[in-house]
């Protein structure tokens, strides 16, 4: 287990510095940008050799910031701890258009270069569309087609390279019931979950926050095979799911675009009734609502707002993880950390763990693991 665990460390690694160099060499497309903004982020993996690539596909990165954290153009550790510090590095990135589902931007392999997630047609089968995310329903699933730019002779697109051996860089991200590979009887709908010929596909699962990307793409058997979206280490993701006119649980949205679920004003405790909308950020805007709340027994978000609060209709319990961290309605670092930030535990008379240097009046010298001769470089 520690040894594969090594390999995937490696890997990345590898993969940042191919990254460093290659986008400093090698120019591309104006559309090689973005990072920040993009919404997914990252890693996904193949590691079916080919022809062009005998080593594998390998470790396919989804945003530059996996090892940019602020996006500067400077590789940090502060998304992967096996990211290297200090190499210059290019910002690409992949992004769905949550209003629409469309897919755009790049990923890039550390051994097959830039994988393109809008290319122009023609596709090879169907459906004959790029990239995309179908949010009519919950799982959110893709289908269309990705492609790698290296089987150009420049860019990615207009004329194919000499000697592909027959790799044409096509990635279906779904499969129709129909063998990619050949003839084969496939019956039974898709059920995104089996890396099988038939049945195959990704979807993003909101059953936890962030959503993240699960399933298999294919690419066929010169390309590189199966492409897992959620290897254990470094799977995709997705920043935010608001937008997409559908209310995620999982991330605690309020509402999305039109979609309110029930609630009106008076629902939320405004007598006067209005018109109740949603935030671009998914929380009730009440703006259009009317009435005095404050009293009437029903605690409404915009009474847990800092500044605002309404003691009379709610409490802490009511308001943790809304408008801010309230003195007037009890929320604190034990009962609301996440309003409030974590409590320190310096000053509790015990030594735990990370206070060895940082709390001395918890952890005087020789307590805890922590000796001081180990801090001595000759030791």
């Amino acid at each position: 287990m520690k040894r594969k665990i090594i390999y995937l460390f490696i890997f990345i690694i590898i993969a940042v510095l191919a990254l460093a160099g290659v986008m400093n060499i090698r120019e591309k497309e104006s559309s090689v940008q973005a990072a920040l903004t993009d919404n997914l982020r990252g890693w996904i993996w193949s590691n079916m050799g080919i022809a062009a690539a005998p080593e594998g596909i390998g470790w396919i990165s989804l945003n530059s910031i996996n090892c940019d954290s602020d996006g500067n153009g400077i590789t940090d550790t502060g998304n992967y701890v096996q990211c290297p510090n200090g190499l210059p590095i290019g910002s690409y990135g992949l992004n769905i258009n949550l209003s629409n589902g469309s897919m755009t931007g790049y990923a890039w392999s550390e051994n097959i270069g830039w994988i393109n997630f809008e290319p122009a047609a023609f596709y090879p089968s169907a459906p004959f569309y790029s990239a995309r995310v179908d949010f009519s329903s919950a799982p959110y699933r893709l289908s269309g087609w990705a492609r790698a730019c290296s089987v150009f002779a420049a860019g990615c697109s207009g004329v194919l390279a000499s000697n592909l051996g027959g790799w044409d860089g096509w990635i279906k991200l779904a499969g129709n019931g129909a063998n990619p590979a050949g003839p084969v009887n496939c019956n039974g709908a898709n059920d995104y979950l089996n890396s099988n010929r038939c049945n195959y596909g990704v979807y993003i699962d909101t059953s936890v926050n962030p959503a993240i990307l699960r399933g298999y793409a294919y690419g066929g058997d010169i390309v590189g095979g199966w492409i897992k979206f959620n290897p254990t280490f470094g799977g995709g993701s997705i920043a935010s799911l608001c937008g997409n006119n559908k209310i995620d649980v999982s991330e605690n949205e309020k509402c999305d675009g039109t979609a309110l679920y029930a609630d009106t004003c008076i629902s939320l405790g405004f007598a006067g009734g209005g018109v109740l909308s949603c935030n671009i950020d998914c929380t009730f805007d009440t703006s259009g609502c009317s009435g005095n709340t404050c009293g009437n027994g029903i605690c409404t978000i915009d009474e847990c707002i800092v500044g605002s609060e309404c003691d009379a209709d709610c409490n802490w319990n009511d308001c943790c993880g809304i408008g801010g961290c309230s003195d007037v309605l009890g929320e604190d670092c034990d009962n609301c950390p996440g309003d409030c930030g974590v409590c320190s535990l310096c000053g509790n008379g015990a030594c735990d763990a990370g206070e060895e240097v940082s709390c001395p009046g918890d952890c005087p010298a020789g307590s805890g693991d922590w000796n001081w001769w180990e801090d001595i470089p000759w030791f």
